[in-house]
């Protein structure tokens, strides 16, 4: 069997095809790091959201003992109890 030389240009064909694949492979590594700390991202501020409506209803409560049930006008600060 008769082995046949390729030309350089073909070298470079195959050579350019695989250095897409490898720039694509890695591009997609990129985006699963990114996702990665999305996600952690995400879990954290869902965390934080957690703890801000726990805060929240502690110091709803709070005022509910202090004040009784009503409402509060943030812009006055007043405070109207419900009948």
């Amino acid at each position: 069997m008769n082995q046949t030389k390729l030309t350089p240009e073909e070298i470079q064909q195959i050579n350019s095809i695989q250095n897409k694949n490898k720039e694509t492979v890695f591009k997609f590594g990129q985006i699963e790091v990114s996702i990665i700390q999305l996600n952690k991202a995400k879990e954290n501020l869902s965390k934080e959201m957690e703890e801000n409506i726990n805060e929240e209803k502690r110091l709803a409560e709070q005022f509910r003992q202090k004040y009784g049930d009503g409402n509060i006008n943030l812009e006055t600060g007043e405070f109207t109890p419900i009948n």
